[in-house]
């Protein structure tokens, strides 16, 4: 018998980074532009995917200012924009996006050590 995990991770990323994920353990949706991207996300926000959905952070960033509303508020899937790692990250630590995606899913903000916000 094949146990389903409860809750699952899926990426939308351009092909250039797919097999990583896959290798990970993560369902990939490849997505040539952001254009694909924002119909295969829309699909997903629509069917009530349960699970986390990493979308590239240059395919988040260029989303109708609608969807990615909708994206930040969902909560089946839970949507967060996915660092490549292939460019600067516009100057965001990891340690403030971790922060920020941890105030989103807890509800107030959570600083480490003698940080301010």
């Amino acid at each position: 018998m094949v146990m389903e995990p409860a809750t699952y991770l899926t990426v939308i990323v351009p092909s250039e980074l797919a097999s990583g994920f896959r290798i990970a353990g993560a369902d990939v949706k490849e997505s040539r532009d952001a254009d694909a991207a924002a119909g295969i996300l829309e699909a997903m926000i629509r069917g009530g995917d349960r699970g986390v959905v990493g979308v590239y952070s240059r395919y988040y960033a260029a989303l109708d200012p609608a969807l990615q509303e909708r994206s930040e508020r969902s909560l089946a899937p839970v949507v967060v924009p996915l660092p490549s790692g292939l460019e600067a990250d516009e100057g965001v630590s990891q340690r403030a996006r971790v922060a920020a995606l941890l105030e989103r899913a807890v509800g107030y903000h959570i600083t480490f050590g003698d940080e301010e916000r």
